[in-house]
């Protein structure tokens, strides 16, 4: 009897193909491959940043922020909201109730009580920061300005004018007047000591929240001044 021997498979081309196809394919081509998606995300993500004019946003704020006067109002600003937030108290208005679909539980929504624009007990404090932390050191630093000085352009004296006020008088006027108003009581004898208790603790550390503004940017003025 002829026996018939079946073809061997074990070199067939077919399965030493599949045999490669299902091996793990090696770390080094994982790591091309991670390398190279990693490189699209970041390409993308510089392109949209660049594109959404982020950079040009940031730059006009670094140029804002880059200047005395941003420094001054930075201060003012932090002071005003001390200030506003102990004169006009917030009320209770409404409740917003449970949100069963987003799951945001009720909370209450509180208003402020625009009611103490009419009273004296809100303008006077008011009043009197706006005249001491602003309007006498203003005018005082536009008239007795430093920075203002003569030149020789063509034979010919020019004045020029760095700031239309004067940074360190501004900050040097606005130290002493806090001080001889809110602490020593020596001007504006008219100021009855409920506005000035309240101006005090309007503040971070009562004097100190109106000392630490003039400090430190009179000390950026003086910086400023040398690099010229």
């Amino acid at each position: 009897m002829t026996r018939y021997s079946q073809p061997s498979t074990v070199g067939s081309p077919n399965i030493i193909q599949r045999r490669r196809s299902s091996l793990p394919p090696s770390p080094s081509l994982v790591a091309n491959e991670v390398e190279q998606a990693t490189d699209r995300f970041y390409s993308n993500l510089d392109t949209y940043y660049t594109t959404s004019g982020i950079p040009d946003h940031i730059a006009w704020l670094r140029e804002t922020c880059s200047s005395l006067a941003a420094v001054h109002a930075t201060f003012l600003l932090i002071e005003a909201y001390g200030l506003q937030t102990t004169v006009m108290p917030w009320r209770y208005a409404f409740d917003v109730p449970y949100s069963p679909i987003f799951g945001t539980p009720t909370f209450a929504v509180k208003l402020p009580d625009l009611f103490v624009l009419l009273t004296s007990t809100y303008w006077m404090p008011t009043l009197t920061w706006v005249a001491v932390s602003v309007a006498i050191p203003l005018g005082l630093s536009y008239f007795y300005n430093l920075t203002v000085h003569n030149v020789k352009r063509n034979n010919a004296r020019v004045r020029v004018v760095r700031y239309n006020y004067d940074p360190l008088v501004f900050d040097i006027t606005r130290a002493l007047l806090a001080y001889l108003v809110y602490r020593a009581n020596i001007l504006f004898p008219y100021v009855s000591e409920q506005t000035r208790t309240i101006l005090v603790n309007s503040q971070y550390q009562e004097m100190f929240g109106f000392m630490v503004g003039p400090v430190v940017s009179g000390v950026l003025s003086i910086w400023e001044a040398t690099q010229r």
